[in-house]
Formats: structure tokens, C-alpha cells, sequence
């Protein structure tokens, strides 16, 4: 799997393409201000912050007190993570069991009783991303520091915010006394950020009993767009993403493996090999009526249309692109571990209906003559969850409630992964769902110095999820 810098350069280019089109300036300006309020709502509520004394709510304050744990790779601890959320677990009577990985490594596996062992599965990974410049920071990292209407703190958004939301919505489950209809599985894992090597993929293979009877399964990801707070775009649940395969190219010298990446960065690969596989259609379906530009409106509705002509293809955006074809992403150079010389690591990623061998013809002789080629291990589906799932639908319904004449549905992530990938290709029904209504100047700081989430919009998203679970629990198949 991806050493970290793979998936932090991948996951990072993503989600400024994704996030880049949210807001309007006008909108940003407005966000600084104000905050979420959506008429016409049950949600409907003074959500401004100066009267709200959030400090106070209890979801703010496990938020609070879990970012404060530092959990990312380098100097992190995840099982300190890890005991802080059996802890507070623990602390209404949910019994939880921690696996440590090594000193620093962990994951948490806690079930609720229902009067089916078949289980829904909130999945949340404990470990965040490192933090590179801590010279831009100008809040502590792990600090949890609210200057509202925000708070900040490394993990605010990927994935501390959902995992609170889910923990929290657990507790109130457990506080009603309703004995859900199926077990709910808390599920928090290690290492998403490098891969997964020593969370979700040892779980699947060393435990996998855990989801014989999963039903289906919850997690990050998915999209929030909007042009203005009151003014939702699209609310899209994640149900696919690309198969994406490592490939090393090595050498003893680095100056062959830079004229390699050089190669790579240079060769257009625009027209190779487009398609548009069922389950993207399915998608587009829903997401494509909803683009502000009439010009996507109409490549996205019949994108095979525009395959044939260059020009027209790269009009459409390029994460629209992302979702037609193969994709080889060259990361800098690096000397081996061993020291016997130098590797380039190459990110191949994989729309569903494709397959790796054609994908390997984007690396032809001529480019690699010299350079010795090593396919890592090639894992994860790119196949889509079902679009008639009970959890995809209560989703969708949830929002139109919350939010009023909003356009819901499906989402093919285009450009990043999550764990979804790996519980899809074990057969597991798999959703990734955000429920915070966010704007640029939350989302931009993602990954970056001085990530955060605003309060308001952080504590009606756990109201959404505690709503979520309230239904999901006794939904039928």
C-alpha cells in the first residue's frame, strides 16, 4: 500500500478540485460573518454563535478533547485515541475492545446489542494526517482551541469531526434504551493515512468475523456543495471510487528516475482508453443536472459524446475527466530504504470496468527502458455500492428534510480514496456520508495549517447523524 505522501498528495489535489467550486465570493465573505441557517427547515434555529455558549455542548467538548490527542503518524500516539473513546464508551455502560498494533498503533471495535447479530458498521479511522509546517500554524495543532465560530485542530474535518458525530449518536442510541433491530459495530481503525496496512485491511483479513453479518457499513466521505449557506448545491453520499495500484520504478540512478517523472508529467494521456461504466452513468444521473455551468449540464449528460474530440473532452473539468479513463500520478523521487539506490513511486488509479494490465500500457517501453518496475499489491474495489440501499436512501431522505429542495444522490469519488474501497471489495455495502453543512473557508484548510470546522455547522451535523442512527436502527431490508 501507498506510503503516507502518496495519499496526502493525492487526497489533498482532490479535495481542492472538489471544494474549489462551493462557494461564490460573495458566499465566502457572507460565511465569515454569518453562519449555517437554512429556512424552511425542523432544524430551523439561531445558529449564530454569539449566543450559543458551545463550550457547554457535550459534543463539543469530546471533540475538544479528542483533538487534543495527537494521533497523526509521526509523533502520534493512536492508542491514546483509541482509550479515549473506549472511555467515554465505557462510561455508558459500552463495553469496547482495543487491539494495539506495536506501541503507537491501535484499533477499537465496540458493539450495541440488537436483537439481530446482523450489524451496521460506523467506521472511523483514529490516526490523521502529520503535521508538515507547524510554523504556519497559528492555533496548536492539538490544541482543540475554539475562536469562534470555529475550532481548530489537525483531524477537525478528516476524520475527528465524523468520528465525534458517530460516538455521539451511539450514546444518545444507548441513553433512549431502544434496543436497536441489528447491532451497531463502533468501529475506529489505524493508519488510514498510510494505507490502512494495520487497520481496516489486517481487520478484513485477521478478524473477519467482525463483518460476516455486517449489513452495511458507514464512513467518510461523500460531498457537500453549496453556493451559499442557505443554498445547497449538492449533497452527494459516496458509494464508489478508483482501484488505486502502486507501482515502484527503481533504479541506481535518481537523475533516470527524474527524466522518468518528467516523462509522465509530460505524456498526455487525455484520450486513452475512455469509458463511461454503468455505475458512473448511474451517478452522473443524479449529479450531472445539478453543475451552475450549462456547458457541463450537456457534457455530463452524454460525456461518450465529446470522447472522440480532444478540444471538447478537455473542457470538462478535470475531475470530471478523472472519472472516464486511467490515471498515473508520479510522486518525487526518493532514495530506497535500503540504500541500494532510488525509487519513484507511480499511483495508477483505476475507474471501475478496468483492469491493471491494460492500465500498466500507460508506462510503455520506451519510458521505462532501464528502470526496473515492481507492482505493489493491488487491492480495493472500484465497484459502486447499491443505489437502493436502505442507509444511501434514509441518507437522501434525512437531507431533504433537513435542508428542503435540495438536490441528493449518489457520489463516484473521482481523485481520492478511503477505506470504503477495501470494505467493498470484501462484499460490504458501503456509504461515505459527511454531515456538516460547510463552506470553502472551512474545507480549504483541510490537510493544511489551521484546519477547522465551524461550530454551528459542527454541532447541527451531529444532531443530523444522531437522527441518522434514530432511523436506521430498526430500518427493514
Amino acid at each position: 500500500m501507498a506510503r503516507p505522501y502518496l495519499y496526502r498528495a493525492n487526497r489533498t489535489a482532490a479535495r481542492i478540485s472538489l471544494y474549489a467550486s462551493l462557494v461564490a465570493a460573495g458566499a465566502i465573505s457572507l460565511a465569515l460573518l454569518v453562519l449555517v441557517v437554512i429556512p424552511g427547515s425542523r432544524y430551523v434555529q439561531d445558529l449564530g454563535w454569539v449566543p450559543q455558549d458551545y463550550e457547554r455542548f457535550e459534543e463539543v467538548r469530546l471533540f475538544a478533547d479528542f483533538l487534543r490527542i495527537d494521533t497523526s503518524p509521526d509523533t502520534g500516539n493512536e492508542v491514546e485515541g483509541a482509550t479515549f473513546l473506549a472511555s467515554v464508551l465505557a462510561e455508558e455502560g459500552i463495553e469496547s475492545e482495543i487491539l494495539t498494533m506495536g506501541d503507537r498503533r491501535a484499533n477499537l471495535i465496540a458493539r450495541l446489542p440488537g436483537r439481530s447479530r446482523e450489524a451496521l458498521i460506523l467506521h472511523n479511522h483514529i490516526d490523521v494526517e502529520p503535521i508538515l509546517t507547524p510554523e504556519r500554524w497559528a492555533y496548536d495543532p492539538f490544541g482543540g482551541e475554539i475562536d469562534m465560530p470555529w475550532m481548530y485542530g489537525r483531524g477537525a474535518f478528516d476524520m475527528k469531526s465524523v468520528t465525534i458525530a458517530q460516538l455521539f449518536a451511539i450514546l444518545q442510541l444507548k441513553r433512549s434504551g431502544v434496543v436497536p433491530a441489528r447491532d451497531i459495530v463502533f468501529l475506529a481503525t489505524s493508519g488510514e493515512e498510510m494505507g490502512s496496512e494495520l487497520g481496516t485491511r489486517w481487520l478484513l483479513e485477521e478478524r473477519p468475523e467482525l463483518f460476516d453479518e455486517a449489513w452495511g457499513l458507514i464512513t467518510e466521505g461523500g460531498v457537500v456543495e453549496a453556493r451559499s449557506p442557505d443554498d445547497v448545491k449538492y449533497w452527494g453520499t459516496e458509494v464508489g471510487q478508483k482501484r488505486y495500484v502502486k507501482v515502484l520504478a527503481c533504479s541506481p540512478s535518481k537523475a533516470r528516475l527524474e527524466d522518468l517523472r518528467t516523462d509522465i508529467r509530460d505524456e498526455d494521456f487525455n484520450q486513452r482508453d475512455l469509458r463511461v461504466h454503468p455505475s458512473v452513468a448511474s451517478f452522473l444521473d443524479h449529479y450531472g443536472p445539478s453543475r451552475d455551468s450549462p456547458t457541463h449540464r450537456r457534457q455530463l449528460a452524454r460525456p461518450a459524446a465529446v470522447f472522440d474530440d480532444p478540444e471538447l473532452f478537455n473542457r470538462f473539468a478535470g475531475y470530471h475527466r478523472a472519472l472516464f479513463r486511467n490515471e498515473i500520478s508520479p510522486f518525487p523521487v526518493q532514495e530506497a530504504a535500503d540504500g541500494s539506490g532510488y525509487e519513484l513511486a507511480i499511483m495508477i488509479a483505476l475507474p471501475p470496468g478496468y483492469e491493471l494490465e491494460p492500465a500498466l500500457e500507460l508506462l510503455p517501453e520506451w519510458m521505462t527502458h532501464g528502470v526496473h518496475l515492481v507492482v505493489m499489491a493491488d487491492r480495493g474495489s472500484s465497484a459502486a455500492s447499491r443505489l437502493d440501499h436502505p442507509i444511501l436512501e434514509t441518507i437522501n431522505q434525512l437531507v431533504l428534510e433537513a435542508f428542503g429542495d435540495v438536490d441528493v444522490g449518489p457520489y463516484y469519488q473521482m481523485s481520492s480514496a478511503t477505506d470504503a474501497r477495501f470494505f467493498r471489495e470484501a462484499g460490504i455495502a458501503s456509504y461515505g456520508f459527511s454531515p456538516f453543512l460547510v463552506l470553502t473557508t472551512d474545507t480549504i484548510g483541510i490537510g493544511g495549517p489551521n484546519e477547522g470546522i465551524a461550530l454551528p455547522a459542527f454541532a447541527h451535523g451531529v444532531q443530523l447523524y444522531v437522527d441518522l442512527l434514530e432511523r436506521l436502527v430498526n430500518e427493514a431490508e
